[in-house]
């Protein structure tokens, strides 16, 4: 076979790249199989003239295979039967399956090709057209599809008989980037990433500045026996008009080796779920956006399924994401995770307020310790569920909620009304689920509601087989650091079913005037917790006032009901009550729960 050399001034007539092989009637490749490429290409030249223009012009340049005409992109051919663009993709990856090598120091072969497209609308009507199960026959380490750019490389898929436009069995380590994927069929899929039955270990994928939209079933739909894992989404953008699910993983058919998905500055919306997984793991999710997201069926973003998992598999996290719920269908979680850590950081709901009854999160406990679960720094919507059954008082469940703002629901747990928290009661009080909220607040305003709200609690502590609590303290105080005059009221809210075990009250400062102040409930027959007549809350004033501490009868006080639950420091002094501020005081209240 005869190779053509190309001058380094660059001024044949044929434009060839400086350097290069260039390869017209034969082939020349360099650092792999030549006869194997060349009798390749040929043939397919040779049967399909759709494809002549492309494969007459492929240039090996220092060991990579770059498709096109000179080490250019494959150019869109403006068929929008597909049929010219599906004969020239199906070339250019035959000739890529083939150009593996065996590379010392490594177990496996070695990729060496590169797939360019040009900027330009591409048509594709086959199934299979850009991987396929036909080859190769080994596993091969590389495969890189690359095009200008999001939206300036389009790729309409339209296939006759409804399939995946990539099916990998054997590659590993494989790029797409810089190309919008459009989807034509919603019965097909973008890539079916099958495992061959523990044998091939699929690994490595890397999805940077693509685009998915169009009609769609699955993005990526995951097989196999053994490893399918590491996959990473890099500015990536999946906003389908119709969506099954972006990452599905079946219940069958799949692996918990199917781990590591990594999603970095990447966009999802309008239809669908993001991921939905039966088995495998290990989610992380960074600095993404879920926009104008409006399913018309209830459809949940993250699906963690099945509660029987492996050791290392079951870790979700999201940090600084963003949800737009266009609808009351646009749900957060649901999750049947029997162990293993959820958490969300910076979780931003407050674009679009749905329905506050929608329940966002839902967590299947089920009769195990279930995940760990952690949203902090969030502005949450909705409600979320726990459900538990009868065994689940054997094990010990975590879930915190810290320094989160609750946008609707205005608290963790009510009496008669809805609150943030519900839970669904599968058998045993005992299996309560130990939730514990901490410096979290709601957006409501004390003088509209009537109370300041204490938010700080350890919900079901006291029925709860493995519940444990702690002790929290709030200071009675009103604008000014004050207490209330002229017979008024200051008043809190403490959290539902919680025990006031004791109160403190010292002033260390000298007092004028007379006063006189109770901290009692807002019952129809106020309890009266501390102070009044006889105690150091009530005096003529003229020195400090010592510690008094009130922790026997009617303490420790159980706050069961709303009415008991709401306490104020009251100025009962006689008449009109006490006229000048009382400041510099100090009035603790201790509770649990």
């Amino acid at each position: 076979m005869s190779r053509a050399q190309i001058n380094d001034t660059n001024t044949n007539p044929d434009t060839a790249p400086q350097g290069a092989d260039k390869i017209n009637a034969n082939f020349v490749l360099c650092d792999t199989d030549t006869a194997s490429i060349a009798g390749l290409t040929t043939s397919l030249a040779t049967t399909n003239t759709n494809v002549a223009a492309n494969s007459a012009a492929i240039v090996v340049l220092q060991g990579k295979v770059a498709l096109g005409p000179f080490d250019s992109a494959l150019v869109a051919s403006g068929d929008t039967t597909g049929a010219t663009d599906t004969a020239a993709l199906i070339a250019a990856y035959a000739l890529a399956a083939a150009s593996n090598r065996i590379v010392t120091g490594i177990s496996d072969q070695c990729g060496t090709a590169t797939i360019y497209f040009g900027p330009g609308s591409f048509f594709i009507n086959a199934s299979n057209a850009m991987m396929a199960t036909s080859a190769p026959s080994v596993k091969v380490r590389g495969l890189v599809f690359r095009g200008a750019g999001s939206d300036l490389t389009t790729i309409s898929y339209t296939p006759g008989t409804s399939g995946a436009l990539c099916t990998n069995n054997r590659w590993q380590n494989v790029r797409f980037s810089g190309m919008t994927f459009i989807g034509n069929d919603a019965a097909s899929d973008f890539l079916d990433s099958a495992e061959l039955a523990g044998a091939t270990n699929i690994q490595y994928y890397d999805f940077f500045d693509v685009s998915w939209t169009g009609s769609w079933q699955y993005i990526c739909y995951l097989t196999g026996g053994n490893n399918n894992s590491e996959w990473t989404f890099r500015r990536t953008d999946c906003r389908c008009s119709t969506l099954n699910t972006m990452v599905f993983i079946p219940s069958s058919g799949a692996s918990d080796q199917f781990l590591n998905f990594w999603f970095f500055g990447c966009k999802f919306g309008i239809s669908g779920a993001w991921i939905n997984m039966s088995l495998g793991g290990s989610i992380g999710i960074v600095n993404c956006d879920v926009s104008g997201w409006a399913p018309s069926v209830d459809t949940y973003l993250f699906s963690l399924l099945g509660g029987v998992h492996s050791r290392g598999v079951c870790t979700f996290n999201a940090n600084k994401l963003r949800i737009e719920h266009k609808t009351d269908h646009a749900l957060l979680m649901h999750t049947q995770w029997a162990s293993g850590n959820i958490s969300f950081n910076n979780l931003d709901q407050g674009s679009s307020l749905p329905t506050a009854s929608v329940v966002m999160f839902f967590d299947e406990l089920g009769n195990n310790p279930s995940a760990q679960v952690m949203f902090s720094n969030s502005q949450l919507v909705g409600t979320h569920n726990y459900s538990t059954l009868t065994s689940a008082y054997n094990f010990q469940s975590k879930i915190v909620y810290d320094n989160c703002t609750l946008l609707q629901n205005d608290e963790p747990l009510k009496s008669a009304t809805a609150a943030f928290i519900t839970w669904t009661n599968g058998g045993n009080a005992g299996g309560a689920p130990q939730i514990k909220f901490r410096n979290c607040r709601n957006s409501n305003s004390a003088a509209v509601v009537g109370w300041h709200l204490i938010m700080d609690t350890d919900l079901f502590w006291n029925q709860s087989a493995n519940g444990v609590q702690a002790v929290k303290h709030i200071q009675m105080v009103g604008s000014n650091g004050d207490a209330p005059i002229n017979n008024t009221a200051l008043t809190f809210r403490l959290p539902l079913n919680c025990v006031i075990t004791q109160i403190r009250f010292w002033k260390p400062n000298t007092t004028s005037g007379a006063y006189n102040y109770t901290v009692q409930t807002t019952e129809a027959t106020p309890t009266v917790l501390a102070g009044g007549t006889g105690t150091a809350m009530q005096g003529t004033g003229g020195g400090a006032i010592a510690l008094y501490t009130v922790n026997t009868s009617p303490l420790p006080f159980v706050c069961n009901t709303d009415l008991a639950r709401t306490i104020q420091l009251v100025d009962t002094l006689a008449g009109p009550g006490r006229s000048a501020a009382f400041t510099g005081y100090y009035l603790i209240v201790d509770y649990i729960g």
